[in-house]
């Protein structure tokens, strides 16, 4: 396991925490393969979808 310190300095993440109604930090998880979020200030979890989901094709009409 990584020290708190390498964690926060390499993978946390400034991102609006919807429970806080702020930006906090949000530190990375992985609850049972299922990488996430975890707010820092409230606990709140942020599950991400897999970037399978999103069609090739939107992403070429958005960029």
């Amino acid at each position: 396991m990584e020290p708190l310190a390498d964690v926060l300095l390499l993978h946390a993440v400034q991102a609006w925490c919807e429970d806080c109604g702020a930006e906090q930090l949000l530190l990375p998880v992985d609850d049972e393969g299922h990488p996430g979020l975890c707010c820092s200030v409230c606990d709140a979890a942020v599950f991400l979808l897999p970037a399978e989901s999103v069609a090739p094709q939107v992403l070429r009409h958005t960029a």
